[in-house]
């Protein structure tokens, strides 16, 4: 209910309030001075059931606007519950998506991270696989390479040595680049 709507209602009723308490003795005082000639009467008495006279007619109008006006509330206050309750769980549930979003990209970086390393050390790899080959092998055969340690090798025996490196870096990259694809789909 919005709150406008709500702020007329209370001033309606009060206003309705207010005229029966101000009508009911115009009414009554009409009726008596007009229509039945009667003098005020000077007796504290007469003056005393004319009050509850009054308060007769006023204040089950009154109880009734009260007890009205409690259960509105009391059904405002309970909706209010309901969108707050509402609010609270789609709030809970933005916030255990955000934490799987910030774990999916968690991972993703501790992911990228092995990848680059994987790729560093794969392109070393490769480039040294290079320099013996084109240092390693003169038309006619291979010729001693300088390995990795400064000691003569065997060119041949380097690159049998070194091409089951580089097809385990290149699997352990194609593993990393598939993990990265299936993580980047669940998102």
């Amino acid at each position: 209910m919005d709150l406008e709507r709500l702020a007329k209602d209370v001033a309606r009723t009060r206003n309705f309030v207010l005229f029966v308490a101000i009508a009911a003795p115009a009414a009554y005082g009409l009726w008596f001075f007009v229509v039945n000639k009667a003098p005020l009467s000077l007796q504290t008495g007469d003056w005393g059931a004319f009050g509850d006279f009054v308060g007769g007619l006023v204040n089950p109008l009154v109880a009734f606007f009260a007890f009205y006006w409690l259960t509105r509330s009391v059904l405002i206050q309970k909706e209010e519950l309901s969108e707050t309750r509402s609010a609270l769980v789609e709030s809970q549930r933005a916030q255990e998506r955000q934490a799987e979003l910030a774990l999916v990209s968690a991972k993703l970086q501790s992911l990228n991270a092995e990848l680059e390393t994987v790729k560093e050390r794969l392109s070393a790899k490769l480039d040294y696989r290079n320099i013996i080959i084109q240092h390693g092998h003169n038309g006619s055969g291979y010729v001693p390479v300088m390995d990795s340690d400064g000691v003569l090798q065997n060119a041949k025996k380097l690159l049998t040595d070194l091409n089951p490196e580089i097809t385990e870096l290149e699997k352990k990259q194609a593993e990393l680049l598939s993990k990265i694809a299936d993580l980047a789909q669940t998102t």
